[in-house]
Protein backbone atom coordinates (compact mmCIF):
# COMPACT_ATOMS: atom_id res chain seq x y z
CA UNK A 1 0.00 0.00 0.00
CA UNK A 2 1.45 3.49 -0.95
CA UNK A 3 2.35 5.81 2.00
CA UNK A 4 0.01 8.71 0.63
CA UNK A 5 -3.15 6.00 0.72
CA UNK A 6 -2.48 5.29 4.23
CA UNK A 7 -1.89 8.61 5.75
CA UNK A 8 -5.28 9.50 3.77
CA UNK A 9 -7.20 6.40 4.71
CA UNK A 10 -5.85 6.57 8.53
CA UNK A 11 -4.76 10.15 9.23
CA UNK A 12 -6.07 13.33 10.73
CA UNK A 13 -7.05 16.05 9.07
CA UNK A 14 -4.27 17.92 11.01
CA UNK A 15 -2.02 14.42 9.54
CA UNK A 16 -3.54 15.06 5.95
CA UNK A 17 -2.63 18.81 5.91
CA UNK A 18 0.54 18.94 8.03
CA UNK A 19 2.01 16.33 5.19
CA UNK A 20 0.96 18.40 2.14
CA UNK A 21 1.98 21.77 3.87
CA UNK A 22 5.69 19.96 4.26
CA UNK A 23 5.90 18.58 1.16
CA UNK A 24 4.57 22.06 -0.77
CA UNK A 25 7.10 23.74 1.80
CA UNK A 26 10.15 21.58 0.66
CA UNK A 27 8.82 20.90 -2.72
CA UNK A 28 8.18 17.73 -3.20
CA UNK A 29 6.50 16.09 -5.73
CA UNK A 30 2.93 15.52 -3.99
CA UNK A 31 0.73 14.60 -6.89
CA UNK A 32 -0.41 11.25 -5.80
CA UNK A 33 -1.60 12.46 -2.38
CA UNK A 34 -2.86 15.77 -4.03
CA UNK A 35 -4.74 13.78 -6.08
CA UNK A 36 -6.55 11.48 -3.27
CA UNK A 37 -7.10 14.24 -1.06
CA UNK A 38 -9.07 16.10 -3.96
CA UNK A 39 -11.59 13.00 -4.14
CA UNK A 40 -15.15 13.75 -3.09
CA UNK A 41 -14.82 11.36 -0.20
CA UNK A 42 -11.77 12.60 1.03
CA UNK A 43 -12.35 16.34 0.61
CA UNK A 44 -15.92 15.78 2.99
CA UNK A 45 -13.98 13.90 5.43
CA UNK A 46 -11.24 16.50 6.01
CA UNK A 47 -13.73 19.53 5.79
CA UNK A 48 -16.33 17.41 8.07
CA UNK A 49 -13.25 16.73 10.65
CA UNK A 50 -11.07 19.24 9.79
CA UNK A 51 -10.12 22.63 11.77
CA UNK A 52 -10.46 26.08 10.25
CA UNK A 53 -6.23 25.91 10.01
CA UNK A 54 -6.41 22.33 8.86
CA UNK A 55 -8.58 23.57 5.93
CA UNK A 56 -6.49 26.16 4.97
CA UNK A 57 -3.34 24.55 5.37
CA UNK A 58 -4.71 22.22 3.03
CA UNK A 59 -5.90 24.91 0.31
CA UNK A 60 -2.83 26.69 0.64
CA UNK A 61 -0.08 23.92 0.16
CA UNK A 62 -2.74 22.72 -3.26
CA UNK A 63 -2.42 25.96 -4.76
CA UNK A 64 1.41 26.27 -3.64
CA UNK A 65 1.63 23.09 -6.04
CA UNK A 66 -1.03 24.59 -8.66
CA UNK A 67 -3.35 21.43 -8.18
CA UNK A 68 -7.07 22.19 -8.88
CA UNK A 69 -9.05 20.94 -6.18
CA UNK A 70 -12.71 21.72 -6.56
CA UNK A 71 -14.17 18.74 -4.35
CA UNK A 72 -12.11 20.18 -1.84
CA UNK A 73 -13.10 23.24 -2.14
CA UNK A 74 -16.93 22.47 -2.54
CA UNK A 75 -16.88 20.45 1.04
CA UNK A 76 -14.79 23.30 2.36
CA UNK A 77 -17.27 25.97 1.77
CA UNK A 78 -20.18 24.35 2.30
CA UNK A 79 -18.83 23.25 5.90
CA UNK A 80 -18.36 26.89 6.43
CA UNK A 81 -21.74 27.82 5.18
CA UNK A 82 -23.14 25.48 7.87
CA UNK A 83 -21.90 27.50 10.39
CA UNK A 84 -18.41 28.85 12.03
CA UNK A 85 -19.55 29.48 15.65
CA UNK A 86 -17.13 27.25 16.94
CA UNK A 87 -13.92 29.13 14.89
CA UNK A 88 -11.98 31.80 15.73
CA UNK A 89 -11.40 34.82 14.11
CA UNK A 90 -7.89 33.88 12.89
CA UNK A 91 -8.98 30.76 11.37
CA UNK A 92 -11.80 32.38 9.82
CA UNK A 93 -8.85 34.67 8.01
CA UNK A 94 -6.55 32.11 7.33
CA UNK A 95 -8.86 30.16 5.52
CA UNK A 96 -10.92 33.09 3.85
CA UNK A 97 -7.19 34.34 2.55
CA UNK A 98 -6.26 30.52 1.45
CA UNK A 99 -9.49 30.25 -1.15
CA UNK A 100 -8.87 33.92 -1.82
CA UNK A 101 -5.64 33.03 -2.88
CA UNK A 102 -7.03 30.15 -5.71
CA UNK A 103 -9.47 32.82 -6.83
CA UNK A 104 -12.73 31.72 -4.75
CA UNK A 105 -14.69 34.36 -3.78
CA UNK A 106 -18.84 34.23 -2.63
CA UNK A 107 -20.56 36.48 -4.80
Amino acid sequence: EDVAEKLVRDGTPQDISNALWAMSTLEYDAKVLAGLINQEDVAEKLARDGNPQDMANTIWAMRRFKFDCPYLIEAVSSRANRGMEDWTAQGISNLAHALAELGYFDQ
